[in-house]
């Protein structure tokens, strides 16, 4: 139906039962919720991806499990204790 008019379009809306004009309204319905709920879903992972990569930007955001290893005592970057090796000097 490339270039078909708009009357053309209505002529065949006439012809389709009342069934199948139920259908056809259902499947349009049902595509644009996805649609929605795609772009939705686009946006909340950019945020999260966003938050993930800088962590601290938000004041709720919490220490990511990879960045716990930093925060044990004694780690060899927790520069609250001297090093092993500038102890001897």
């Amino acid at each position: 139906m490339v270039g078909a008019s708009p009357w053309l379009l209505g002529e065949a809306a006439r012809q389709l039962s009342r069934h199948q004009k139920i259908q056809l309204l259902t499947s349009f319905l049902a595509l644009l919720a996805l649609g929605v709920f795609l772009v939705m879903l686009a946006f909340w992972m950019a945020r999260w991806t966003r938050k993930r990569m800088n962590p601290r930007a938000s004041a709720e955001s919490t220490p990511l499990p990879n960045d716990l290893w930093r925060l044990r005592p004694g780690n060899r970057l927790d520069h609250t204790e001297p090093d092993d090796d500038l102890e001897g000097r």
